[in-house]
């Protein structure tokens, strides 16, 4: 299933082109905004949720900026001979959600259900905690988990309450094993002891930021894919894993993180996977960001995505 009732989401809005038009350069939203009549390879949900944020970022504005900030970008990309006017993606619009915080996470869980075997589904958040019920909603507990972050998320919201830094312990909780978990980009000084002995004793594979730079983008996440031969896999793409001078939007981003170029590297391997059938782009606030710069990361992130995707056979 590749829509939504009605009554479940809102129409997307994309605006207008700030610059004159050209017939020789179709940007990403015009494209996008333009929907399809064909069987879509990959649908497109805004999930427009920050009330579980801890720092109280406002990255339910992110899908409707990132959907206006494709008028910044064409279809083509140049280095890997793909253009995505080729690939039929719809666009479902907003989620809509109700007032409180369990009637939304239960509500962002049904919608992945009700796409969950159809084509590969891009979640735009949102703070993080909506990976939890996206993931269990789009592949189930079943399913296998790639995060790229800079935190391990494994917050014991139990006794500290669900927030945004909780979704990995919630997914551990609801039958996720952690031998299905894949950590990358996680930092130094952005967690804590407690957090990492967990991550160990689950048994999560945990890449850290350092190694990413002395391995490379491209072997750490085909060798995290790989570890989960089988699973439907969910990749969760978390802003702040970036270095904090180049995603100034990604409110718990941090010097020394990742650079834009692992992202969206990343994401074309993860799009280019058979077995990867969600993704979330979550953890930007487009009032902190500086220049859009972090706004079109997340936008470029998905592109990246979907050229990816526009490869598999």
């Amino acid at each position: 299933m590749d829509v939504l009732d009605p009554g479940w989401v809102t129409r997307a809005e994309y605006g207008h082109s700030p610059v004159r038009d050209d017939a020789d350069f179709v940007r990403a939203a015009q494209w996008l905004s333009a929907g399809t009549d064909e069987e879509p390879a990959a649908v497109v949900l805004g999930v427009p949720f920050s009330s579980l944020s801890l720092s109280g970022a406002r990255c339910d504005l992110l899908p409707g900026a990132l959907r206006k900030s494709l008028w910044s970008f064409s279809t083509y990309a140049g280095d890997r001979r793909v253009d995505l006017q080729e690939l039929a993606v719809r666009d479902l619009g907003d989620l809509l959600l109700p007032d409180d915080v369990d009637g939304s996470l239960e509500r962002i869980e049904e919608a992945g259900l009700r796409l969950r075997m159809g084509s590969p589904v891009v979640f735009i958040g949102g703070d993080n905690s909506i990976t939890a019920p996206a993931m269990l909603g789009a592949v189930g507990s079943e399913g296998g988990l790639i995060t790229l972050d800079a935190h391990h998320d494994l917050r014991d919201y139990k006794r500290d309450g669900l927030s945004n830094g909780s979704p990995v312990r919630v997914l551990l909780d609801s039958g996720v094993k952690g031998n299905a978990i894949s950590q990358i980009g996680i930092k130094d000084f952005a967690n804590s002891k407690p957090y990492s002995d967990l991550a160990a004793s689950e048994g999560i594979r945990v890449v850290g930021s350092s190694d990413v730079r002395q391995r490379g983008i491209a072997a750490v996440v085909s060798e995290a894919l790989d570890a989960l031969g089988g699973r439907a896999v969910y990749v969760d793409f978390d802003l702040d894993v970036i270095d904090r001078a180049l995603a100034p939007g990604a409110p718990a981003a941090q010097p020394a993180g990742l650079f834009p170029a692992d992202l969206l590297e990343a994401a074309f391997i993860c799009g280019a996977h058979p077995a990867v059938k969600a993704i979330d782009l979550v953890e930007v606030d487009p009032e902190r960001d500086v220049a859009g710069s972090t706004v079109r990361l997340a936008a470029l992130v998905f592109l990246s995505f979907l050229a990816g995707l526009a490869g598999r056979a």
